[in-house]
This record gives structure tokens, sequence and C-alpha cells, in this order.
């Protein structure tokens, strides 16, 4: 398996000026030197320039700047620009652990067979906080397993069987291609070893968006009664 040439990392963002550097940088100290997509969904504070900086030099970075369009459309259109066989999303305010690529490269070995490999996650709070935003931020203290950005490792040929992420929705876009990804009965490996560290801040899309992500649920729970029917 030629790891030099085979893992893409797409990382969609908005209004990421605060982390966008770190997320690259994270990706860029991986013991596999993957290529890195970075797709800028219409931000209007400086997270596009911060992308632009990281990127200047060095070739493995690719940085596309869009309309705001919302994060499926960032994803697809992320994924558009991929050249590998094993696809990573990360979040543009998450960070990935030291070898997380070479641990989820390594669960394809472990299973061949697998489209995806799950591994896990450890939250944390994000340092710039004061102590009184931290108290109010409730994280989980043990690693967990959950099929999040950096946490999934994807073959790409699964996307060309499965989709890509439905525009439609406002959120939870990723909830939605899992459950097509399972109706595929795409097989799915487990590691434990933590990929992922989750940033909690005051503007996490989860908080300050709860209708948003409420509706979109309430829509993918349509879909399945739909096709269900």
């Amino acid at each position: 398996m030629d790891n030099q040439q085979t893992v893409s990392v797409l990382i969609p963002m908005y209004q990421a000026e605060k982390y966008i550097e770190e997320a690259i940088r994270s990706v860029l100290s991986q013991s596999i030197p993957a290529e890195i997509v970075v797709v800028d969904d219409g931000s209007t504070d400086s997270s596009l320039a911060a992308a632009r900086r990281c990127a200047e030099g060095n070739p493995r970075i690719t940085v596309v700047s869009m309309p705001h369009r919302g994060q499926a459309a960032a994803r697809n259109t992320a994924l558009s620009h991929a050249h590998g066989e094993y696809i990573l999303y990360v979040d543009a305010d998450d960070l990935l652990t030291e070898q997380a690529l070479e641990a989820l490269m390594a669960g394809f070995e472990e299973d061949p067979d697998a489209g995806i490999v799950c591994a896990m996650c450890r939250d944390f709070i994000s340092p710039e906080l004061t102590e009184e935003e931290a108290s109010v931020l409730k994280i989980n203290p043990e690693p967990y397993y959950r099929m999040l950005s950096g946490c999934t490792m994807i073959r790409k040929e699964v996307y060309d069987l499965v989709g890509g992420f439905d525009e439609s929705l406002p959120s939870s876009e990723t909830a939605q291609w899992m459950l097509r990804m399972q109706d595929a009965g795409i097989r799915v490996h487990n590691t434990a070893y933590v990929t992922l560290m989750r940033r909690y801040h005051n503007t996490n899309f989860g908080r300050v968006s709860r209708k948003t992500q409420l509706k979109s649920y309430m829509e993918i729970i349509k879909q399945r009664r739909k096709k269900d029917a």
C-alpha cells in the first residue's frame, strides 16, 4: 500500500480564522504526507487568508474558495478536488492526533474488506476561553467512538457508490450520508486509537445553530419514512 499517494484530507471551513492554521498543521505533522484540500465556504473573516498562508510554497495543499452554500456543498466541492484513494474529512476547528493517519490506514490493512475505518475521539475545551466560558461547556471525559470528521477514513470508491452529501440539508449532512452508507451495506472496521481532538468553543455549530440542526434531523426522518413506505 503506497501511503505516500493515497490519502486526501479534506477541510471544509466557514468563519474558522481562529483555528484553521492549527488544524492544517496537525495534518502536516502526520507521518503520512497526505494531500490536503481546504474549501472556504464564503467566510467573511480572515479564514481564507489564513489557509492561503499555510499553502504558500507547499504543493500538498490546495485551497479553494466558493460562495457561501453550506457545509454539504463545501464537502462535495472538497471531494471533487481529491485525488487519493482514501478520504478523511477534518473539521476546521478540530485537530488530528499524532499518527492519526497511520492508525487509520492500519485499520484497512487489518480488515481489507472494510470500506470505512472508524477510530476514537477525545473532547477538549479550547484554551482561549475564559474560566467562566469553559465552565458551561460539557465534554466527555473519556475517549469515545463516533462517526465524526477526523475519526472516519473512507475509501473513495464508497463515495462513488453512495454518492456525495445532500446539499438540500442546512446541517447534519454527514448523519444522513452515514445512513445511506449503512443501507448500502458498507463494512466498517473500528480501531481503538484516538485520531481526533474535538474542540469545544463558543461558536460550535451544534451549539449556536440548534434549531437548524433539529430542522435537518426532522428532514432526515421524513426522508427515511418516505424511503421505508
